[in-house]
This record gives structure tokens, sequence and C-alpha cells, in this order.
């Protein structure tokens, strides 16, 4: 049902440019809490580099919560022009583990790849919506994926293309490598700028009803409310604060 009511909306003749998040609306997640995520990541980068002899999967598991309490917590007052990277989370992290700057060069690309690896176990690639963007790609109409996250542009270029045909050829932009983001609408300019189109020409489609909905509609950008169905967002709600509760038991 939802399908056919955008087609009706992506139909609009003024629509240019067409803007698509991409966790939780063209990737699915499960209900897996990310803190639960975290530590999937950390386990496998634990025992890839094996790091048991330096220290254990708890502590580096503490240490990339720290991370990126601290890099999230730092950037809370700026005007979205700043954004936490995957590279400085791992660089956090080095500083309570110097360790793991013995590891070799750019040890945290590996610590990415591990990462990406991993995700692509928990994603599920809404194949309808892409069959419909790529529709009217095929018209004309300039189709575009914006995230805000601190996973780069090629992190996300590798993900689509692992899960969709064609999905290394699109056009992604990301707040972790352009410094600007949905949240706070910077994003939105920026793409706004560089197609040269009004805010009436250009539609984004996303899960979040801030970043996604809220805060393009008040820039007169067209959005399109796509959120996880009720039943999911009530087990993960549930899971997210289980999973919380016991990360405060053990202390």
């Amino acid at each position: 049902m939802w399908l056919s009511k955008l087609n009706r909306v992506l139909r609009q003749a003024d629509i240019k440019v067409i803007s698509v998040d991409v966790f939780d609306t063209l990737l699915l997640r499960t209900t897996r809490p990310e803190l639960q995520r975290f530590r999937d990541f950390v386990q496998k980068q634990h025992a890839f580099f094996l790091l048991e002899d330096f220290f254990s999967v708890e502590e580096l598991y503490q240490s990339r919560l720290r991370a990126g309490k601290v890099l999230y917590d730092r950037i809370k007052n700026t005007d979205g022009n700043v954004e936490v990277t995957y590279q400085d989370i791992c660089l956090q992290m080095q500083t309570e583990l110097p360790l793991l700057k013995q590891l070799q060069n750019d040890w945290w690309r590996n610590f990415l790849a591990i990462e990406l690896a991993q995700e692509l176990t928990g994603l599920t690639p809404r194949k309808d919506l892409w069959d419909l963007l790529k529709h009217y790609e095929n018209k004309g109409k300039t189709v575009i994926f914006s995230s805000d996250m601190y996973l780069n542009t090629s992190s996300l270029g590798f993900l689509l293309e692992k899960l969709f045909d064609e999905g290394g050829d699109t056009e992604i932009y990301v707040s972790s490598d352009l410094q600007k983001t949905k949240r706070q609408g910077t994003l939105y300019r920026l793409l706004l700028e560089k197609f040269q189109i009004e805010p009436r020409q250009m539609i984004h489609i996303g899960d979040n009803f801030v970043s996604d909905i809220f805060i393009p509609k008040a820039m007169g950008i067209q959005t399109y409310y796509l959120p996880r169905s009720l039943l999911w967002r009530l087990l993960q709600s549930i899971r997210k604060k289980n999973y919380a509760n016991s990360l405060r038991r053990k202390g």
C-alpha cells in the first residue's frame, strides 16, 4: 500500500531530486539494539587481531562505548557543521587503549572492514523501494541517498553494492564526509545548492520523524514518512531497554 502511495507522489512533474535515507529506510535492520550490535563488531575485531593477551573483549567494548559518548557529547551543541567519523571513534579508543596503535598503520581500516562485513549479516534490502527509485531514475529524475552516519561514503556504497544490483552506481551524501547533517538541515541546504533547485523540487524519504521529515519540511522540501512497523518499533524498544538495563547491572 505504501509503495503505490509513494509512486503517486513521485510522479509529480516538479520533483527533480529524490533523496532517500539509508538505514531503516532502504536498508532494514533487525530489532537488535545498536549497543548490542557494537558488541558484535568488537567481538569480531578482538578475535581477528588476537587481542586476548592484551585486553579483553569487554575492555574493547567499553572503550568503543566511551569513545562514542565523548565524541557525540562534544558535537551536541554545534551548528550542524560537525559530524563524528569512524576514524574519530577509533582514534578516541586508541587514547584509552594505546596498544591499538601497535597493531599496524591504519589499523582502524581493518576494524571498519570487519564492522561492514558484520553489518551485512543484519541488513535486509528493501528491493521494492529500490526498483521504484530506479524506475524514476530511468525517467530522468535524480535519485540520491543521504545519511547522518559515522560511516563514510565508500562504506555505504560498499553495502549498497553488496545488497543491490547496480548498487555501486549511486550518489551518496553522508554527514561524516561532508561535515553537514540532516538533523541540523545543513546537509539539505548543501543538496539544494548542489543541484540548483528550489526546495519544492526535492523530496526526501525517510523513517526518522525529526531529521527526515520535520527538518526538511520546515525548509519547504517535500517529504514522505516511511517508518518501520509499529510491531518492529515496539520490539526494538523493549530489546533496547532490556539491553541497557543489563549494561547498568554490570556497572
